[in-house]
């Protein structure tokens, strides 16, 4: 090979090299949802029309195959096809301090977790979805929502339980057993 396509190669391969390592999840965020309502009470907190609060549970973020630590955004993970509109579809940082204030739960917070190594996290994140029924917490109830990471973010979420379909029904989100589920 002459110098010149060296030169001319050189910088292909440092882009392709970057771009197959750089995108890759290097950590496994682990998360449950927990179910789905409208309101705390009757005009507090509540939903709205055709709309519904969804709750999830971060558990454990493993980062034991990375040489680098990983930070943790939970206010960019999202349902892609929800998160169509501004406000919808992806864990909302003022929504999870509000009903962790509420209910009086372990907000999900921005964390960092260091390489090689795991570490247990308990805390809620919240997000409103769009609902075709008027009670939308009738139809959240029974709808699995899969979370998805930012890209570049190095996360890859992995929903326990994958395979449930429904919840209690829940209009009030005070009524949601959040000590009962397991995991």
């Amino acid at each position: 090979m002459s110098e010149r396509t060296l030169f001319a190669f050189l910088p292909l391969l440092f882009v392709g090299g970057l771009g197959a390592g750089g995108c890759a999840p290097s950590a496994t965020l682990t998360y449950r949802q927990l179910g789905a309502c409208d309101d705390f009470a009757p005009g507090l907190l509540m939903s709205g029309p055709n709309k519904a609060y969804v709750f999830f549970r971060l558990d454990s973020v493993d980062n034991t195959a990375s040489n680098t630590p990983v930070t943790v955004d939970p206010f960019q993970l999202n349902v892609p096809s929800l998160a169509t509109v501004p406000g919808e579809g992806v864990i909302d940082k003022n929504l999870t301090t509000m009903w962790a204030l509420a209910l009086q739960g372990p907000p999900a917070t921005v964390f960092t977790v260091p390489a090689k190594t795991s570490q247990a996290v308990i805390g809620w994140g919240v997000m409103l979805v769009p609902t075709s029924t008027s009670d939308g917490a009738v139809e959240a109830n029974t709808t699995s929502y899969f979370l998805d990471a930012a890209a570049g973010s190095g996360i890859l979420p992995v929903k326990e339980a994958s395979s449930q379909t429904s919840w209690p029904n829940t209009r009030d989100c005070g009524s949601i057993n959040f000590a009962a589920q397991g995991g």
